[in-house]
């Protein structure tokens, strides 16, 4: 009852005044209608509510494309470590005759410091040929040999001796296993960290000095060399012709 003699009560009044009610009424709700319109354009539009399935689409997209990257980073990062091997081995080849082989056994799979290679008799490889890593470090020696493959002694084998020169030191080096070798040279040798260590008998260089120290009886000095390159991700190697 109230609400129909409110109604009559309005309608009354917007008769008295010729309609302006009606027309004020009516403007005001087109002017909110149509800001209503514009707001939900704005919010739906910025994506505040986009749905989950939505998110989660776009979300796996990105993935997919950050992973792609991923890979393409990789690939060339692969790539360009392969050209620097090969530049090194072209190198190489220009001093040395010789050919390029891959390892095919690991290096720390062997106690006795060997290492298969997949080059043999029939691809001019021959016992007592020098191994070198792509850098030029000469790494072993071909002990066996087959038809398409040959067995390398590593010249850091553990227990092994290569007599070899560093400075002005006349030095003969333990192997250790690893790359790693150590010798004694006297006390007041001019070796330092960095020093190139060759060796006659392979007429190249086999490793640097990692460490120097005084020995236990302080009569002599105790030299660390090593092989330059990672023997754990080594996988090509180049062999010279004896």
């Amino acid at each position: 009852m109230y609400a129909t003699a409110l109604i009559i009560i309005i309608f009354l009044l917007d008769l008295v005044a010729g309609g302006r009610l009606r027309a004020s009424a009516r403007l005001g709700a087109s002017d909110a209608y149509i800001s209503f319109t514009q707001i939900s354009e704005r919010v739906f539009g910025s994506g505040l509510f986009f749905t989950r399935a939505q998110l989660a689409a776009e979300n796996s997209q990105l993935r997919a494309e950050l992973a792609q990257y991923q890979a393409d980073d990789a690939a060339y990062k692969a790539a360009n470590d392969e050209n620097a091997r090969l530049r090194s081995l072209v190198g190489l080849a220009a001093e040395t005759p010789g050919r390029a082989a891959n390892i095919v056994s690991s290096l720390n799979a062997s106690a006795y410091g060997t290492f298969t290679i997949d080059a043999g008799i029939e691809d001019g490889v021959s016992r007592g040929s020098v191994v070198y890593t792509p850098d030029g470090y000469a790494i072993g020696i071909i002990a066996e040999t087959s038809s398409h493959s040959a067995l390398v002694t590593e010249l850091f084998a553990p227990d092994s001796s290569t007599e070899a020169t560093t400075g002005d030191a006349h030095i003969v080096l333990v192997g250790q296993g690893g790359g790693n070798a150590r010798a004694q040279a006297p006390r007041d040798s001019a070796i330092s960290e960095g020093d190139v260590v060759r060796a006659p008998s392979v007429d190249a260089p086999v490793g640097v000095v990692g460490h120097v120290e005084p020995s236990a009886n302080g009569a002599d000095t105790e030299v660390y060399v090593r092989i330059p390159a990672n023997l754990r991700t080594l996988t090509l190697v180049y062999v010279g012709r004896k």
